[in-house]
């Protein structure tokens, strides 16, 4: 699925996927925060190197940490249409 938001360099309309945490825009290249997607479609693990929570959607299968860049795998997500999701520049970062 997707949102949208406005660009804060030229005020332009971008569209962009849910789960992105920043939008670059294709007419002036500001870059844009996006808001967070909604907490019902994010779960949180403990890194297998560091022991440090990690944030992550729902439908990931591998969380990077930010602090050790271990991958840790996630478990299956719960039943529902996550087939819509698209995983871009989240932090964690995705693998």
């Amino acid at each position: 699925m997707q949102s949208q938001l406005v660009c804060n360099g030229c005020r332009s309309t971008l569209l962009y996927p849910r789960a992105a945490t920043n939008v670059c825009c294709p007419l002036c290249s500001t870059i844009t925060s996006a808001p967070p997607p909604p907490p019902d479609m994010q779960s949180q693990l403990v890194c297998n190197g560091c022991r440090s929570t990690l944030l992550y959607p729902r439908a990931a299968t591998n969380v990077c940490c930010p602090l050790c860049s271990t991958i840790t795998s996630a478990p299956p997500p719960p039943p529902g249409n996550f087939q819509d999701l698209y995983l871009l520049q989240l932090t964690p970062l995705m693998i």
